[in-house]
């Protein structure tokens, strides 16, 4: 039953940290000093609730706060870049 829990909280984890990412660097994160701000203030924020997970032994904390931590990454970037890619750019020049 742990292991159904931890899937469902890093799963829910990684979609909550992915939109977040994706709204805050659409609002905070214009220039490149406050992109990696924001990466930093995800990164510090998301360890220090996997140790308190550790600390009390709360897997589907740490599961959740690393699921959270992956996705928020995944959201600045792709948020910073303005979304994937829409094709290979030589295809269209032939």
């Amino acid at each position: 039953m742990d292991i159904l829990l931890d899937v469902v909280v890093g799963t829910a984890g990684f979609a909550l940290g992915l939109w977040a990412g994706w709204k805050l660097v659409k609002r905070y994160g214009r220039n490149r000093r406050r992109f990696w701000m924001l990466n930093a203030a995800s990164l510090l924020i998301c360890l220090s609730f996997c140790v308190v997970g550790s600390a009390l032994a709360a897997t589907w904390l740490v599961v959740a706060s690393l699921a959270v931590l992956l996705g928020a990454f995944t959201g600045l970037k792709y948020g910073w870049h303005g979304g994937l890619p829409r094709g290979d750019t030589r295809e269209q020049a032939a």
